[in-house]
């Protein structure tokens, strides 16, 4: 009975959020979606989310959710949600009360298992108005089942948030100063973990250790993807990522190609650096596009779009200064041990390593989107 009731709960709440809406499929709402309101001292929360998220719930194997399914494990179901959606602020973890679980059928079987879980439930916050940080861990196994969208409102104040099992957290409500110095973290972070962009990068650094050739050659790498990762942004330009990826891997391997060209005609970085810089600025223009596209996977602040993207660009050109300093660093080393000949073999090795890890990338990305 106490089901029952909870369901028809559920299914009335869920009915006034989504009340007015042109879809009239048969899904309660869009798959992984959802909403957060802050009225007073609660947070009312909406989140379609996958089944396959949940673990031990799909008995059959079909990877729906039955209502047999989901009485039997409806306590380690809402267990799960307690774990993997959660809210945090000033006065740390808030507890999700009052949740309600609601099943979402498939367009094509309305009255069958589900592929989506509505959840329903309110947050008792201790400071409404303090900033607040959401996290959503409650992925699916498909490509398609791996990013949610959050709209969250208080007030007037909305904010889109997108969380990713790379990104499962978010700030809600932020101050400017800390949603500039989190996408600040988030920039840096994309470069270390971008090994594209770091490859290419150390093409870059090692063609030459003269200290002024580095800061133009950085300055131009800047200049170059901060015009795409504006266009792409704020002009809404779309690349797919199965033109953009083989063309990132493309620019290490013509880079690399372009230094042993140079090399095998004696010339110098400061002969042909007019050259060389234009290369450079030509090459981040297209891992521009890259670095747009992981920023809007990831989310723009709602209610900070310049600061966030501001502070994007800051933490990927302090990941860059950190990278030059690191390479600096061993270069002056090789230098003192080995001399000339030593940064010779280094600069060498980095242009065929450029030429065998970008081939390799650019084959296996053009097979990827065939």
């Amino acid at each position: 009975m106490l089901y029952r009731l909870r369901s028809v709960l559920a299914g009335a709440a869920t009915a006034l959020v989504v009340l007015g809406a042109p879809d009239s499929s048969a899904h309660l709402m869009p798959a992984q979606t959802g909403t957060i309101n802050i009225a007073g001292d609660g947070g009312f929360v909406v989140l379609s989310v996958p089944v396959s998220a949940f673990a031990a719930v799909d008995d059959d194997g079909d990877g729906r959710l039955s209502v047999r399914e989901m009485k039997t494990h409806h306590a380690d179901i809402e267990r799960q949600v307690l774990a993997g959606l959660q809210l945090r602020d000033a006065s740390g973890l808030r507890p999700l009360q009052g949740v309600m679980l609601n099943l979402s059928p498939a367009d094509d079987d309305p009255t069958g298992p589900a592929l989506q879980l509505v959840v329903l439930g309110r947050f008792l916050l201790a400071t409404p108005t303090e900033p607040m940080r959401l996290q959503i861990s409650l992925f699916g196994t498909h490509v398609d089942e791996r990013v949610y969208h959050v709209t969250a409102s208080r007030g007037d104040t909305s904010q889109l948030v997108v969380f990713t099992p790379e990104r499962t957290q978010h700030p809600l409500f932020a101050e400017a100063w800390l949603v500039f110095i989190d996408y600040v973290v988030l920039g840096a972070e994309h470069i270390f973990a971008g090994f594209d962009h770091l490859l290419f990068l150390l093409l870059v650094l090692a063609a030459g250790w003269n200290w002024r050739h580095v800061l133009v050659a950085l300055t131009c790498f800047t200049l170059g993807h901060c015009v795409t990762l504006a266009i792409s942004v704020w002009g809404g330009v779309r690349i797919p990522p199965s033109v953009v990826e083989p063309a990132i891997a493309a620019t290490i391997v013509g880079m690399a190609l372009y230094d042993l060209q140079r090399r095998r005609r004696n010339q110098t970085v400061q002969s042909s650096v007019h050259i060389r810089m234009a290369l450079v600025f030509g090459c981040a223009l297209i891992h521009g596009l890259g670095l747009g596209s992981t920023l809007l996977e990831l989310g723009l602040d709602g209610g900070n779009r310049v600061i966030s993207l501001a502070g994007f660009n800051v933490g990927i050109e302090l990941g860059q200064v950190a990278v030059a300093l690191i390479v600096g660093v061993l270069m002056l080393g090789v230098m003192k041990l080995r001399g000339a000949r030593g940064v010779q073999v280094i600069t060498l090795t980095a242009s065929y390593l450029g030429i065998g890890v970008g081939t390799t990338w650019f084959v296996q990305r053009v097979l990827e989107s065939v």
